[in-house]
């Protein structure tokens, strides 16, 4: 599936979407139930260009989770297949920022709130910006 990015396509997100808010039927590992949507709402749909982050999607995915994800993702959209969709690669590739960035934005850091600032200022104005302070 490549990706129109001048869609201007906005997607329903959940932001609290856990383990503890899927209802799983236990006979066939089927997702039967989403809840807690009190906070839903629709954002870009690059904003879910993001290695997923399970099981805490508030912090950051640990790094072995991390190289599976992005191992299939490219396998996916650069492997064999013959599809290749350069938008997808590079956003994903920015992924941490892109995680960053919404975490601020969306006022939903938490406790990763200094690494989410230190990740997206990283990004933005160099690796050395906490000693331009």
């Amino acid at each position: 599936m490549l990706f129109d990015f001048e869609s201007r396509q906005f997607i329903l997100a959940h932001p609290d979407l856990n383990t503890t808010n899927l209802f799983i039927d236990p006979s066939t590992y089927e997702i039967t139930c989403i809840i807690d949507w009190e906070c839903a709402s629709t954002i870009p749909m690059e904003s879910f260009y993001v290695v997923p982050h399970l099981p805490d999607t508030r912090g950051p995915l640990e790094d072995h989770l991390r190289s599976v994800f992005l191992s299939a993702f490219d396998h996916y959209y650069a492997g064999g297949n013959g599809r290749r969709d350069s938008n997808a690669l590079s956003l994903l590739r920015n992924f941490e920022v892109i995680w960053a960035f919404n975490k601020l934005v969306q006022r939903d850091a938490g406790t990763y709130f200094h690494y989410a600032v230190q990740v997206f200022l990283g990004w933005k104005i160099g690796d050395n910006w906490v000693a331009s302070l």
